[in-house]
Protein backbone atom coordinates (compact mmCIF):
# COMPACT_ATOMS: atom_id res chain seq x y z
CA UNK A 1 0.00 0.00 0.00
CA UNK A 2 1.37 3.35 -1.11
CA UNK A 3 1.49 5.98 1.51
CA UNK A 4 1.43 9.25 -0.06
CA UNK A 5 2.12 12.54 1.57
CA UNK A 6 1.40 15.88 0.41
CA UNK A 7 4.39 17.91 -0.54
CA UNK A 8 6.46 20.88 -2.48
CA UNK A 9 8.67 20.20 -5.57
CA UNK A 10 12.00 22.12 -4.19
CA UNK A 11 12.43 22.37 -7.86
CA UNK A 12 9.37 24.50 -9.37
CA UNK A 13 6.79 24.32 -6.05
CA UNK A 14 4.42 22.89 -7.59
CA UNK A 15 2.46 20.75 -5.04
CA UNK A 16 3.75 16.66 -5.34
CA UNK A 17 1.89 13.71 -3.80
CA UNK A 18 5.57 12.12 -2.10
CA UNK A 19 5.73 8.47 -2.22
CA UNK A 20 7.25 7.88 1.35
CA UNK A 21 7.10 4.22 0.74
CA UNK A 22 9.69 3.83 -2.19
CA UNK A 23 11.42 7.59 -0.86
CA UNK A 24 10.87 8.83 -4.37
CA UNK A 25 8.63 10.89 -6.30
CA UNK A 26 7.97 12.44 -10.13
CA UNK A 27 7.14 16.12 -10.07
CA UNK A 28 3.93 16.10 -12.85
CA UNK A 29 4.69 19.68 -13.44
CA UNK A 30 8.36 20.15 -13.97
CA UNK A 31 8.94 16.44 -14.80
CA UNK A 32 11.95 16.20 -12.31
CA UNK A 33 12.55 13.68 -9.96
CA UNK A 34 12.64 14.23 -6.04
CA UNK A 35 14.04 12.60 -3.63
CA UNK A 36 14.49 12.15 -0.02
CA UNK A 37 17.85 12.50 2.63
CA UNK A 38 15.88 11.67 5.98
CA UNK A 39 15.84 8.45 7.47
CA UNK A 40 12.82 8.29 8.64
CA UNK A 41 10.13 8.90 6.12
CA UNK A 42 7.36 8.36 7.99
CA UNK A 43 6.91 11.51 9.44
CA UNK A 44 6.09 14.34 6.91
CA UNK A 45 7.42 17.20 9.01
CA UNK A 46 11.05 15.49 9.10
CA UNK A 47 11.15 15.08 5.19
CA UNK A 48 14.18 17.07 3.55
CA UNK A 49 13.35 16.79 -0.38
CA UNK A 50 16.06 17.29 -2.91
CA UNK A 51 15.74 17.19 -7.19
CA UNK A 52 17.55 14.40 -8.30
CA UNK A 53 20.13 15.62 -11.00
CA UNK A 54 22.78 12.87 -12.23
CA UNK A 55 26.27 13.45 -12.46
CA UNK A 56 26.93 10.89 -14.75
CA UNK A 57 24.03 8.53 -16.90
CA UNK A 58 24.30 5.44 -18.85
CA UNK A 59 21.91 3.68 -21.45
CA UNK A 60 20.38 0.44 -20.14
CA UNK A 61 17.55 -1.23 -19.96
CA UNK A 62 15.56 -2.70 -16.95
CA UNK A 63 14.42 -5.96 -16.68
CA UNK A 64 11.40 -6.16 -15.41
CA UNK A 65 10.18 -9.60 -15.77
CA UNK A 66 11.61 -12.57 -18.64
CA UNK A 67 8.42 -10.73 -21.05
CA UNK A 68 9.53 -6.87 -20.55
CA UNK A 69 12.48 -5.03 -20.31
CA UNK A 70 12.18 -0.92 -20.01
CA UNK A 71 14.82 0.92 -22.47
CA UNK A 72 16.10 4.27 -21.05
CA UNK A 73 19.25 5.76 -18.69
CA UNK A 74 20.65 4.42 -15.25
CA UNK A 75 21.36 8.00 -13.97
CA UNK A 76 23.73 7.99 -10.85
CA UNK A 77 24.40 10.74 -8.32
CA UNK A 78 26.24 11.46 -5.39
CA UNK A 79 23.81 9.33 -2.91
CA UNK A 80 21.63 7.20 -5.32
CA UNK A 81 21.24 5.12 -8.55
CA UNK A 82 17.97 5.79 -10.46
CA UNK A 83 16.57 4.17 -13.76
CA UNK A 84 14.34 6.60 -15.72
CA UNK A 85 13.00 5.05 -18.52
CA UNK A 86 12.11 6.42 -21.89
CA UNK A 87 8.51 7.82 -22.41
CA UNK A 88 7.30 4.42 -24.77
CA UNK A 89 7.79 1.72 -21.82
CA UNK A 90 5.21 -0.77 -20.55
CA UNK A 91 5.11 -2.17 -16.96
CA UNK A 92 5.85 -1.12 -13.22
CA UNK A 93 7.31 2.07 -12.53
CA UNK A 94 7.92 0.75 -8.97
CA UNK A 95 11.49 -0.26 -7.43
CA UNK A 96 13.83 1.74 -9.68
CA UNK A 97 15.89 3.58 -6.82
CA UNK A 98 18.26 2.89 -4.43
CA UNK A 99 20.83 4.37 -2.00
CA UNK A 100 24.09 3.73 -3.22
CA UNK A 101 24.70 3.47 0.60
CA UNK A 102 22.38 0.58 0.62
CA UNK A 103 24.04 -1.21 -2.20
CA UNK A 104 25.25 -4.23 -0.68
CA UNK A 105 26.22 -6.64 -4.23
CA UNK A 106 26.78 -5.82 -7.99
CA UNK A 107 26.70 -9.12 -9.88
CA UNK A 108 27.74 -9.03 -13.68
CA UNK A 109 26.06 -12.31 -15.79
CA UNK A 110 26.11 -12.83 -19.78
CA UNK A 111 22.69 -14.31 -20.48
CA UNK A 112 21.06 -15.30 -23.70
CA UNK A 113 24.48 -17.21 -25.37
CA UNK A 114 26.59 -14.11 -23.85
CA UNK A 115 24.35 -11.75 -26.09
CA UNK A 116 23.21 -10.16 -22.60
CA UNK A 117 25.33 -8.65 -20.47
CA UNK A 118 23.18 -8.05 -17.53
CA UNK A 119 24.21 -6.24 -13.97
CA UNK A 120 21.71 -7.21 -10.47
CA UNK A 121 22.35 -4.43 -7.66
CA UNK A 122 20.87 -5.77 -4.93
CA UNK A 123 20.45 -3.38 -1.65
CA UNK A 124 20.93 -4.23 2.16
CA UNK A 125 16.62 -4.90 2.50
CA UNK A 126 16.64 -7.54 -0.62
CA UNK A 127 15.71 -5.16 -3.33
CA UNK A 128 17.42 -6.25 -6.63
CA UNK A 129 17.28 -3.62 -9.94
CA UNK A 130 18.59 -6.05 -13.07
CA UNK A 131 19.98 -4.26 -15.65
CA UNK A 132 21.17 -4.74 -19.29
CA UNK A 133 24.19 -2.56 -20.53
CA UNK A 134 27.38 -2.77 -22.19
CA UNK A 135 28.84 -0.07 -20.01
CA UNK A 136 28.51 -2.45 -16.84
CA UNK A 137 32.17 -1.98 -15.37
CA UNK A 138 31.73 1.68 -15.72
CA UNK A 139 28.35 1.32 -13.66
CA UNK A 140 29.97 -0.53 -10.91
CA UNK A 141 33.10 1.91 -11.17
CA UNK A 142 31.09 4.82 -10.63
CA UNK A 143 29.12 3.08 -7.63
CA UNK A 144 31.55 2.03 -5.81
CA UNK A 145 33.54 5.50 -6.38
CA UNK A 146 30.68 7.18 -4.47
CA UNK A 147 30.11 4.32 -1.56
CA UNK A 148 33.35 5.99 -0.21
Amino acid sequence: MENLVALTCPNCGAPIKFNVNMGISPCEFCKSYIVSDSNNLQVPSEINLRMLKPDIQFMANFVENSFNSQGGHLWITAKDIFFKPHAFNFGNLDKKYMRIADIVSMVKTNEKFGLSKNLTITDKNGNSMKLVSWNRDEIISAIESRKL
